[in-house]
């Protein structure tokens, strides 16, 4: 579309956390009970024993982590599933659509193991996506100029060289802001809560439509 703002998304994360009913306390002291059974839910996505990080000797309950990751020499995206004693994450960066399926499996495995290994219910599900989107040829004061209404632009003095939003909805925030990592880009994190009962299949037809969206208000184009 000529009218539209090509750009380009130099860095992106997403994640997927789940929070439990209540913390697993039948792991305490042996979280091998979990890890075995981790290990065979994610190994079609490669995940490596050897890649493992135990994270359990702090005095707080809250700071101990197990995490499981692929190899470096993986090839991309980038995986990470993090088990806490009231939590379950799994963070992959650089997502691409066109691997949307395999990453929801690896989010519905992750979560289906869990509830098995821990015996306990889940509370809420939570997902995220944070991205740097970077334009090469129109200034980003100029994408976000459509966020600003006439009375904010009343508000101090000097040339206006940037402006965002944070949005709260029900269950749900927008964040547009200058990026600090890239050059004339923008940070965009999009959040939404769901009860245990949303299927990650509709979770992720809800993500894409508000990263479709936000490209439509911004008027942007390129590959999400």
């Amino acid at each position: 579309m000529a009218d539209r703002t090509p750009v380009e998304i130099p860095f992106s994360q997403f994640e997927y956390t789940v929070t439990l009913g209540r913390p697993m306390l039948g792991l305490v002291g042996k979280f091998q009970d979990m890890v075995a059974p981790f290990m065979e839910a994610l190994a079609p996505w490669g995940f490596a024993f050897e890649e493992t990080e135990f994270q359990l000797a702090s005095a707080k309950p809250r700071d101990h982590a197990v995490t499981f990751q692929r190899p470096s020499t993986a090839p991309p995206p980038q995986m990470r599933v993090v088990v806490r004693w009231s939590s379950l994450t799994v963070s992959v960066d650089q997502p691409d659509w066109s691997g949307s399926e395999s990453i929801a499996r690896l989010c519905s495995t992750a979560l289906e193991t869990i509830v098995r290994v821990a015996n306990v219910p889940v509370q809420s599900q939570q997902v995220s996506l944070n991205m740097h989107v970077q334009s090469k040829t129109t200034p980003r004061s100029d994408l976000t100029g459509v966020l600003l209404t006439p009375q904010a632009r009343e508000l101090m003095d000097g040339a206006i060289v940037g402006q965002g939003l944070i949005l709260h909805r029900e269950n749900a925030m927008i964040l547009i802001d200058n990026s600090a990592a890239f050059a004339n880009g923008l940070f965009v994190r999009i959040q939404r809560t769901f009860d245990n009962a949303a299927g990650i299949g509709q979770i992720a037809e809800i993500l894409l439509r508000d990263e479709r969206k936000l490209w439509d208000v911004l008027g942007l184009e390129g590959e999400l």
